[in-house]
Parts: structure tokens; sequence; C-alpha cells
């Protein structure tokens, strides 16, 4: 598993897309605007690829200042 550490403001178009993919995989009636909206109230995300694939397998949106 690789796990990194970066500011939302510098997840790229492909990192917000498996983002979005990955919780309206696993939470039912996911929005798209109120996935957008939550992720705008958060500095921070932790992202967790599968280290042979590449795939997000898991994140974790923070509000850290």
């Amino acid at each position: 598993m690789n796990i990194h550490w970066i500011a939302i403001s510098d997840l790229s178009f492909v990192d917000r897309e498996e983002m979005y993919l990955l919780s309206s995989i696993h939470f039912a009636n996911v929005n798209r605007d109120a996935f957008d909206a939550m992720l705008s109230q958060k500095t921070w995300v932790l992202l967790l690829r599968d280290v042979t694939t590449g795939h997000l397998t898991a994140f974790v949106p923070l509000c850290l200042h």
C-alpha cells in the first residue's frame, strides 16, 4: 500500500475522478455536486493506492490548518 498526503488544491483531475468513483461504489446516493462541495471544505487528503496497480483503494479527506 502506498500512502500519500496531498493538499486538496494539488489533486489532479484523475485523483478527483478516482475519489468520486470510489465513493459512488461504496456509498449509496453519492451526488457529484455534494461530493465536490465536501471536498472544497477540506484542506488535505490521504490517498491509499495499491502498490502493484496504482489504483486508489481508499482516501481520507481532512481539514487541517
